[in-house]
């Protein structure tokens, strides 16, 4: 989830609901930048699946509530983020409208650049989306 309040990133705030990355396809982290942790200074958790993510549908969340945002997997919370978790200045972005943005990023900073062992092409296949609460959907 990307905020939209019209600034560059990091500064517009970042949460990601879900990310798995090849190398490690039972992990599922879930995690927050803004313009003080971005990137590997992202704060956030991880969980860790019975079997590879890519086995079997699950639902991946994140309740976003006023100064709080709770990350789960099959409803099973995961890890909890507030201000007071924040290092300083505990610049919290996050009470804004955000959009949402699905997609399969292959290579990078993390988890490194492609090589002979990485699946191409990649794919994601999605049951649903949904959105509950207030806002702009």
């Amino acid at each position: 989830m990307l905020g939209d309040n019209g600034v560059e990133w990091p500064g517009q705030g970042e949460i990601d609901i879900c990310e798995v990355v090849g190398g490690e396809p039972r992990t599922v982290y879930g995690t927050a930048h803004s313009p003080t942790y971005f990137n590997e200074n992202g704060i956030g958790g991880s969980t860790t699946l019975p079997a590879d993510a890519s086995q079997a549908f699950h639902t991946y969340a994140v309740d976003k509530q006023p100064h709080r945002i709770t990350w789960s997997v099959d409803g099973k919370p995961y890890f909890t983020l507030t201000p007071s978790k924040l290092p300083a200045p505990r610049d919290w972005v996050f009470e804004q409208d955000m959009h949402l943005l699905l997609n399969v990023a292959v290579g990078g900073d993390w988890p490194g650049p492609p090589d002979a062992s990485t699946p191409s092409p990649a794919t994601m296949t999605v049951d649903y989306v949904r959105f509950y609460g207030t806002g702009r959907a």
